[in-house]
């Protein structure tokens, strides 16, 4: 049986750069709502940022500039990999049930907005912005008939704490691993988090990080 050595704490804050789109999915838009609303607590309405969210994205994009993907041979897509002596398996675990990989390693919280930022957003100082866009005919360049949508979008400069956890097991690279993970910080910085990042959306600063 795998022992845990340590249980560690990695936070801070992610500080919102480009506004940001996670969505909640919307199979009956209202009258004047969104065609693509943002994520919101159920209690509070207000925006977060999903766990799972950073987590898949970070997994995604540490296998592709590292190589540690695997390829489903029927679908010819590629998969998370599967090899328990890739250090991003032993982190966010395997894809297959038939692999002796240890437990996963990282415990990604969901990450709410800041004190601060809960009291603005009471006291009116933001909003959760509409973001206007249009589908191009790619033969004429106008506009599509009927192109014309609309997403919800977290504004520039709104700040969520974040919380993650990493278990350290008997045997395991603690240096490795802290690396690793700060590296996937710094790959989410290069590119973004959430939908629509290659039209500009989801630029984010991770800020304050520490250890404990």
């Amino acid at each position: 049986m795998d022992k845990i050595d340590k249980v560690l704490k990695y936070t801070g804050k992610i500080k919102v750069l480009t506004g940001l789109h996670i969505g909640a999915g919307n199979d009956a838009v209202e009258i004047g709502g969104s065609d693509s609303p943002v994520i919101k607590d159920k209690i509070s309405g207000m925006p977060y940022i999903p766990g799972s969210s950073v987590k898949g994205r970070m997994r995604w994009i540490l296998e592709k500039s590292r190589g540690e993907y695997a390829i489903d041979q029927r679908r010819n897509e590629g998969v998370p990999g599967d090899d328990p002596n890739k250090v991003t398996t032993k982190l966010f675990g395997s894809n297959s049930a038939n692999t002796t990989v240890s437990p996963t390693r990282v415990i990604f919280r969901d990450c709410y907005l800041t004190s601060e930022y809960v009291k603005k957003f009471k006291d009116g100082e933001w909003d959760i912005e509409l973001k206007m866009e249009n589908t191009i005919d790619r033969i004429s360049g106008k506009t599509r008939q009927g192109g014309l949508r609309n997403s919800e979008r977290v504004p520039a400069g709104v700040v969520f704490d974040f919380n993650m956890g990493l278990l350290i097991i008997e045997g395991d690279n603690e240096a490795e691993f802290k690396k690793v993970i700060e590296e996937g910080i710094k790959l989410l910085e290069l590119t973004y988090i959430g939908g629509s990042g290659s039209r500009g959306y989801g630029s984010v600063k991770f800020e304050e990080m520490k250890w404990e």
